[in-house]
C-alpha cells in the first residue's frame, strides 16, 4: 500500500511539468486532493522539491493554476520550515505581484491568507512591506470593491501581521489602514461569515491600539461612529474581551478620550472593574490603567465621580495583590486635587488614611535611623566633593552646624519673605493672577533650586491650570506621559513618547508638579499678560485680608522645609556655596524622590491640608506620626512633608484633635530627644520639634486655645486631664496663661498625682511628666540654686591637709601637760583631741553650758562626743578658728559636709547657711541629688536641711539636662523612702512662684469661690 501511493505521489508530480496548463492543473488539484490533506504532506512536498515548482506556478498568469497554488501554498506556509523555503525560492515578489494586478476574488483571497502566513516571521513581513502591498490590500477592504467577507476577513489578517515591522506603522497609517479596517465595524452579527469577520476585525484594532497614537485613534473614531460601534460589540461574549481590549488601547490616546467618555466607556471600565476586584491578570492590569488614563480629563473625572469610580480606586490602592497599579493610581487621583465635589467623596471614603498608609509603607521599606558615625562620614565626603568652592574641607559641616540657628532666626522674622532672599535673575512669572499662587511660584522655584531641577514639561506649559476650560475635553501638553507594558512605538502623537513598563513606577507626577505646593487660595483662572502688574498681581484683585500672614506661613513652610531635608551631601546655604554637579546626590541615593507613588500621596495630602473645611483624619496620631516618621527616617526627605505639618498645626480647627492625639508627646519623644551627642542631625530635629511646638504656642496663647484648654482640663475625662497636664508646659508660655490651666483647672495637682505610684496605667504618660514640669519651673523663673553659687569654689589658699596645726589655738598638741583648760574630746571612732575649753567656750554656747554649767561635763578630762567623725572635728575647729565658713573646705567630701552643717547647728555655732551654698556649688549633680535629699530628710528638723532640700527639688526642677536623665533623676527620687515629701516639695516650689504671678480671679476662681 505504500509503494502505491509513493507511485501515486510521483505520478501527481510528475504532471506538474507538463507543458500542457491542463495537465499541470489536474496535478495542482492531485496534490491538494490528496497529498495536502495528510499529515505529511508537507514534508512530502519539501523532500520531493515541489515547493520550489509550486512558487514557479505564481509567475505564471493562468487564474486557475493561479487559485490552485494560492490554495496550497497558503497550507504549507503554516508551517516554519516550509515558510523559510518558499522565500528562498523568491515567493515575495511573485505573491505582490498577484495582489498588485489580478481582481478575481478568490485569488485575491487566497494571497491574503498567503500574506497572512508568511507574514508571522517578522522579517519575511519585511520584506513584503518592501513591495509595498499594503495600498493593495487596503483597497481589498473597500465596499465598493466587491470584495467577498471572505477575501476581506483575509486582508485584515494580513494586514494585522504586517502591523508587526514597527518601523512601518507610519507609512500604514498613512495609508489609512485602520481606517479602513474601522469601517468594517458595523457588521450583520446574524450572519457567520459577518461574525467572522468582525472577530479578525476586532483582533486586528486591538494589534493596532497596542501602541495608540494620536493617529491611530483617530482613524479608529473615523467620522465619529467608530468608537461607538466598537462599545456595541461589549454585548457580545465572542467580542466583549477584544473590545475592551480596544478601548483600553485607546484610553492612552489624548485626544480620544473624552469621546470614549461620551459614548459610555468610563461607566463600562468601573462596571468590569467592580465585577474583578481581585484579579490580577494583564486584563485587569490595562483595565486599571484604563481608568487611570481617563482621570485625565475634568469631562470624565466627573462621570468617574457620578459612576462610583472613586471608591474602586482607593479599594485598587488598598489591594495588595495588585500593588504594581497602586502608583498609576494615586497618581490618577491627584488629577482630582481641584474637584472639591471628588475630593470630598474621597476623604468619605478614607482617602488619608490610605495616603498615610502608602507613606508608612514606604517608610517601613525605606527608612533608617540615622547615624552619627554616617552622617560625619557623609559630611566628611561632602566637604570633599565642595573643595572647589572651598578651600577648608570641614566648611560644609562647618555650615551646617550654624544652619539651624539662621533658620530659626529666619523663622521667626515676619519681615523677611522669599523674595528677598531670592535672586532676582531666577524668578519666574506666570499668568495666574491669584497672588496665593504666585506665592507657590515662588515656593517651587525656590525649593526647586535647592532640591532638584524643575520640570521642563511643567514650566512650558504651566499656562493652564486644570481646571481652566482648556482642560475641559483635552488634557493639557503637561500631562503626564503614558506607561505601559509594550516597547515604546514612534508616532505622530505625543502620547505615545516615553512608554515605559507599569512594573517601573512612573515618574510623571513628580515631573510636573515637582516642589510645587498647592495654596488654599489657588485661582485655576488665566489671565493675559497685561492683566499683571509689575509685582505679578493683578491690580484689578483685591489684596486678601491676611496676605502679610499667609506670607510668613509660606516662609516657615520653606524653612521647614530646609530643617527636614537631611541633606548631607549639599550646602543649603547658597549664598555661601556654589555647589557642582558632582555634589548633587544622584537618583539612586534617593530613591523616593523618584518615586511616582510617595509623590502623588505627598501632594495630595497637601491639597488636603490646604481644604478650607476641616479633615479630622489629618489630625489622627497616624497622619502626624507618620509625617515625621518619614522626616526623621527617610534619609533625603521630600519638604512637602514639613510643610504639611507644619500647615496641619497652623489650622486652629485642629487644635485639640492633635492635642487629644497626643501630638506634644509624639512631638517631644521622637524630635526633641537627641539620639547622639554633638550631632548635628540630631540637633536639626530638635529644631523641628521646637518650631513645631511654636507654632501651636501660639495658637494656645490665643483666646481660642486657652479657653479650649480649660474646658477640657475641667470637663474633660481623667485620660484628657492626664494629657492635657502632660502637654500644657510645652505649649504654654505666658505665665497668666500657666496659672489659670495650672492653678485653677488643676493641671499641676494632675502633674504631680501622675507620679505616685498609686496612680498607674498604660496610657504611658507618666515618663512625660518629669519633663513637663521642668518646663513649668522654666516658664516660672525658678531659681537654680547652682546659679547662685559659682562664687564657692575649693581654691581658696588653705591647707591641704585638715590636722591639727590646722585647727590653731583650738587644738593643743600631744605631749603638753594637763591643766584645767585642756579636755580630751572622745569621737566614736576611739580616737582623742585635746582642746582648749576656754577657746571651745567662746566660740559655742553649747560648748559653754556643758564646760562651766556645773554639769558633768565640766569636771571630766575625756568628753564624749557622739555622732561626730574626726574630719567633721577638724572642721568644726577650723571653722571655729577662722570665725566663720570659708568659701572653700580643702579635703572635705559631701558626707563630711552634710554632717558638719548638722553639728554647727547642734552646737549653735554660726555659719551653716554659708556651708549649705557650698554644698550646692561643689557637690549638688545629678548623681548625688538623690542622696542629698535623703541626708536633708534624715537630719530631722534642722532648719538648714529644710532650705538644702528646697534647693535640691529646685535643682532637679531646673536642671539643663537631657529629657532622659532628667526622667531618670525624677525616678531615682520617687524611688526613695520619702516619696510623699518629695511631691508636696515639688508642689509647694511651683506653687509658691504660682503664688507670686499678678492676676485677676477669673470666673474659674469666682465660681469656686461661690460653691
Amino acid at each position: 500500500m505504500m509503494a502505491q501511493g509513493i507511485n501515486k505521489d510521483k505520478h501527481i508530480f510528475l504532471k506538474l511539468k507538463s507543458s500542457s496548463s491542463s495537465i499541470a492543473y489536474d496535478g495542482l488539484v492531485g496534490i491538494r486532493s490528496n497529498i495536502m490533506k495528510t499529515k505529511e504532506g508537507c514534508k512530502i512536498l519539501k523532500e520531493n522539491n515541489i515547493l520550489n515548482e509550486l512558487v514557479n506556478f505564481l509567475r505564471k498568469p493562468n487564474e486557475k493554476i493561479l487559485d490552485v497554488t494560492l490554495s496550497i501554498l497558503g497550507n504549507c506556509c503554516l508551517d516554519n520550515d516550509c515558510r523559510n523555503e518558499v522565500v528562498s525560492y523568491g515567493i515575495v515578489s511573485p505573491l505582490a505581484s498577484i495582489i498588485h494586478n489580478i481582481s478575481r476574488d478568490s485569488i485575491q483571497c487566497r494571497a491574503c491568507r498567503l500574506v497572512g502566513n508568511l507574514a508571522q516571521e517578522l522579517c519575511f513581513a519585511e520584506q513584503l512591506h518592501n513591495e509595498n502591498i499594503t495600498p493593495s490590500i487596503v483597497a481589498l477592504l473597500d465596499t465598493d470593491s466587491g470584495s467577498s467577507i471572505a477575501t476581506r476577513q483575509m486582508a485584515v489578517r494580513a494586514l494585522r501581521m504586517l502591523w508587526k515591522v514597527t518601523s512601518q506603522r507610519e507609512k500604514m497609517l498613512n495609508c489609512r489602514v485602520v481606517h479602513a479596517v474601522a469601517l468594517l465595524l458595523p457588521g450583520n452579527q446574524e450572519s457567520v461569515g459577518e461574525q467572522h469577520l468582525l472577530l479578525e476585525v476586532v483582533k486586528a484594532l486591538a494589534a493596532f491600539t497596542s501602541c495608540c497614537s494620536e493617529e491611530c485613534a483617530q482613524q479608529v473614531q473615523g467620522s465619529g461612529s467608530g468608537f461607538q460601534h466598537l462599545m456595541s460589540l461589549v454585548a457580545y461574549p465572542s467580542l466583549k474581551y477584544l473590545a475592551l481590549e480596544c478601548i483600553c488601547n485607546l484610553c492612552h490616546a489624548t485626544s480620544s478620550r473624552p469621546a470614549l467618555g461620551n459614548v459610555g466607556t468610563v461607566k463600562i471600565v468601573i462596571r468590569e472593574l467592580s465585577c474583578h476586584q481581585q484579579d490580577s491578570t494583564e486584563f485587569h492590569t490595562e483595565m486599571v490603567l484604563a481608568l487611570c488614563n481617563l482621570c485625565r480629563e475634568s469631562v470624565n473625572r466627573a462621570k468617574i465621580r457620578h459612576g462610583g469610580g472613586l471608591p474602586l480606586m482607593l479599594r485598587i490602592i488598598r489591594n495588595s495583590s495588585v500593588a504594581s497599579l497602586r502608583s498609576s493610581v494615586v497618581n490618577a487621583l491627584v488629577q482630582f486635587m481641584y474637584d472639591e465635589k471628588s475630593l470630598q467623596e474621597l476623604l468619605g471614603e478614607g482617602l488619608v488614611s490610605t495616603l498615610i498608609c502608602k507613606i508608612t509603607d514606604f517608610v517601613k521599606e525605606n527608612g533608617r535611623a540615622h547615624s552619627k558615625s554616617i552622617v560625619h562620614e557623609e559630611s566628611a565626603k561632602d566637604s570633599v566633593k565642595d573643595g572647589s568652592c572651598n578651600d577648608n574641607v570641614d566648611s560644609a559641616s562647618d555650615t551646617r552646624r550654624h544652619l539651624s540657628p539662621i533658620l530659626r532666626s529666619s523663622c521667626t522674622s515676619s519681615g523677611l519673605n522669599r523674595a528677598d532672599r531670592e535672586p532676582q535673575s531666577s524668578r519666574r512669572r506666570f499668568r495666574a493672577n491669584s497672588p496665593s499662587y504666585q506665592a507657590v511660584v515662588k515656593e517651587q522655584v525656590h525649593t526647586a533650586r535647592h532640591c532638584r531641577e524643575p520640570s521642563p514639561d511643567y514650566c512650558a506649559s504651566g499656562d493652564w491650570s486644570p481646571g481652566s476650560p482648556s482642560s475641559m475635553c483635552f488634557s493639557p501638553d503637561a500631562s503626564p506621559p503614558q506607561w505601559r507594558k509594550q516597547a515604546a512605538c514612534p508616532s505622530v502623537g505625543s502620547a505615545s513618547d516615553g512608554l515605559s513598563p507599569p512594573s517601573s513606577p512612573p515618574t510623571s507626577y513628580s515631573e510636573v508638579f515637582e516642589d510645587v505646593d498647592y495654596p488654599e487660595a489657588y485661582s485655576p483662572i488665566c489671565c493675559d499678560p497685561g492683566d499683571v502688574d509689575d509685582n505679578g498681581e493683578n491690580e484689578h484683585e483685591p489684596r486678601p485680608r491676611e496676605e502679610e500672614e499667609d506670607d510668613d506661613d509660606d516662609d516657615d513652610d520653606e524653612l521647614a522645609a530646609c530643617f527636614v531635608s537631611g541633606d548631607t551631601s549639599e550646602d543649603r546655604n547658597s549664598e555661601h556655596v556654589a555647589l557642582s554637579p558632582d555634589s548633587k546626590r544622584s537618583v539612586e541615593d534617593s530613591k523616593h524622590l523618584c518615586d511616582g507613588e510617595l509623590d502623588a500621596a505627598l501632594i495630595l495630602l497637601s491639597r488636603v491640608s490646604h481644604m478650607d473645611s476641616p479633615v479630622e483624619e489629618l489630625a489622627a496620631h497616624s497622619t502626624f506620626a507618620t509625617l515625621i516618621a518619614y522626616v526623621t527616617l527617610i534619609r533625603d526627605p521630600h519638604p512637602r512633608a514639613s510643610r504639611i505639618l507644619f500647615r496641619i498645626i497652623r489650622n486652629h480647627h485642629y487644635f485639640m484633635s492633635l492635642l487629644l492625639h497626643r501630638f506634644v508627646p509624639t512631638v517631644q519623644s521622637h524630635l526633641c530627644q537627641p539620639q547622639h551627642s554633638a550631632c548635628w542631625l540630631c540637633s536639626e530635629f530638635k529644631s523641628i520639634g521646637l518650631s513645631l511646638l511654636s507654632q501651636i504656642t501660639m495658637l494656645a496663647h490665643s483666646g481660642f486655645g486657652e479657653g479650649e484648654l480649660a474646658h477640657h482640663l475641667l470637663k474633660g475625662e481623667v485620660l484628657v486631664q492626664r494629657l492635657l497636664a502632660v502637654s500644657v508646659p510645652h505649649i504654654v508660655r505666658t505665665q497668666r496663661i500657666l496659672w489659670k490651666l495650672l492653678v485653677e483647672c488643676d493641671a499641676l495637682r494632675t502633674l504631680v498625682h501622675m507620679l505616685d505610684d498609686g496612680v498607674t496605667g498604660d496610657d504611658g504618660l507618666r515618663k512625660h511628666v518629669p519633663v513637663s514640669l521642668t518646663l513649668v519651673a522654666g516658664a516660672l523663673d525658678v531659681a537654680n540654686p547652682c546659679h547662685h553659687t559659682k562664687g564657692i569654689h575649693d581654691h581658696d589658699k588653705c591647707p591641704d591637709n585638715m590636722d591639727e596645726t590646722g585647727s590653731g589655738s583650738f587644738v593643743i598638741p600631744s605631749g603638753t601637760e594637763a591643766s584645767d583648760d585642756v579636755v580630751f574630746l572622745l569621737l566614736d571612732d576611739g580616737t582623742t583631741i585635746q582642746v582648749s575649753k576656754m577657746q571651745l567656750c567662746l566660740r559655742s554656747p553649747v560648748f559653754e553650758a556643758m564646760f562651766r554649767g556645773d554639769f558633768r561635763e565640766s569636771n571630766e578630762e575625756c568628753v564624749p562626743l557622739p555622732g561626730i567623725s574626726r574630719h567633721c572635728l577638724l572642721g568644726l575647729l577650723r571653722i571655729l578658728k577662722l570665725g566663720g565658713v570659708p568659701s572653700g573646705v580643702p579635703d572635705i567630701d559631701l558626707t563630711t559636709s552634710l554632717e558638719l552643717v548638722a553639728v554647727l547647728d547642734r552646737f549653735l555655732i554660726p555659719g551653716s547657711e554659708r556651708l549649705t551654698d557650698m554644698i550646692v556649688g561643689k557637690f549638688m549633680s545629678h548623681r548625688t541629688a538623690v542622696d542629698i535629699y535623703i541626708r536633708c530628710m534624715e537630719a530631722g528638723d534642722v532648719s538648714h536641711f529644710h532650705s538644702l532640700r528646697y534647693d535640691t527639688v529646685r535643682f532637679v526642677l531646673t536642671s539643663d539636662a537631657a529629657p532622659s536623665k532628667t526622667e531618670k533623676i525624677f525616678e531615682d527620687l520617687l524611688q526613695c523612702p520619702y516619696r510623699k515629701q518629695v511631691l508636696t516639695d515639688i508642689t509647694d516650689i511651683l506653687q509658691e512662684r504660682l503664688n507670686h504671678i499678678p492676676c485677676k480671679p477669673s470666673r474659674i476662681a469666682l465660681l469656686k469661690k461661690s460653691l
